[in-house]
């Protein structure tokens, strides 16, 4: 049976899972859980803040969350009447966690991958794309067509259909997913990498934070063709259906103003060799 999931053009991804365990009750409230799984590596999407405030959610035992899908997850609950539980995680972990039935959805600015997997997406909740990052001072910075990404050196996050979309270029050496966009951008700083994948929106954090990086613009039609992007996800088909009803009577000025606001001020895409020191 093909898992029923929620799809967005960007923002989260949300599978489901079968044989889900009992439906968790939260124990001050008595409302139904809601268990949302985010990397918290995916600003202005989800990431962590260091401290709490009327924009956070607190998760974990002194984690504090942000973000446009943070917001997202936040409404869809109340929507649905039931207490928001957000468990941070690898994006290589979502569907794992799903299956096990650990979470109900998970987020982390994920698109759809249907061709590689057999779960079915929703609706869309932002308009977005997926790009190339290189080095500034590279001659690949001004190249326009995938095909130029021949024999180069291409990774992604593990997980996502970042890492699977690289296929798309022919003749390119797909390297092994990394764990965090931190990683990817000191792997691509000390030219282990030559490009790696992104979300659009993303990629705008990575290089304001980042001016020897540049993200590669392409041609019409000389781009990665992506598919729809992924929110949440259920084998409850009642579930579903309240789910796309939210997205659908969400207002596109609330989610440009979301966006906006989540873009405003996140924290440093910190490379791992500077973060270990």
């Amino acid at each position: 049976m093909k898992k029923l999931v929620m799809v967005f053009m960007v923002g989260a991804m949300l599978l489901t899972a079968c044989g889900k365990e009992e439906p968790k009750v939260d124990q001050n409230t008595g409302k139904q859980q809601l268990v949302v799984a985010m990397d918290m590596n995916s600003a202005p999407y989800s990431y962590e803040s260091a401290t709490q405030s009327d924009d956070t959610i607190a998760y974990g035992k002194s984690g504090y969350a942000k973000g446009y899908d943070v917001w997202l997850a936040r409404d869809l609950a109340a929507d649905l009447k039931r207490e928001l539980v957000i468990k941070k995680m690898d994006t290589k972990e979502f569907e794992t966690a799903l299956d096990e039935g650990r979470v109900d959805l998970v987020m982390g600015a994920l698109f759809d991958n249907s061709e590689e997997d057999d779960l079915v997406y929703s609706d869309v909740y932002f308009e977005s794309g997926i790009c190339l990052l290189t080095r500034k001072d590279d001659k690949s910075s001004s190249y326009s067509k995938l095909s130029q990404f021949k024999k180069a050196k291409v990774a992604s996050l593990g997980g996502t259909f970042f890492d699977s979309a690289i296929e798309q270029i022919k003749g390119v050496k797909h390297e092994d997913a990394r764990d965090s966009y931190a990683q990817l951008i000191a792997d691509l700083k000390a030219k282990k990498l030559d490009a790696f994948v992104a979300e659009s929106k993303i990629a705008e954090q990575i290089v304001k934070q980042n001016s020897d990086l540049a993200i590669v613009s392409f041609a019409p039609k000389q781009g990665f063709q992506s598919g729809k992007g992924v929110v949440i996800g259920s084998d409850d088909e009642e579930l579903m259906e309240k789910v796309n009803r939210f997205i659908k009577k969400q207002k596109a000025e609330v989610r440009s103003e979301n966006m906006q606001k989540a873009s405003a001020v996140v924290p440093s895409f910190v490379p791992e060799e500077t973060n270990e020191k």
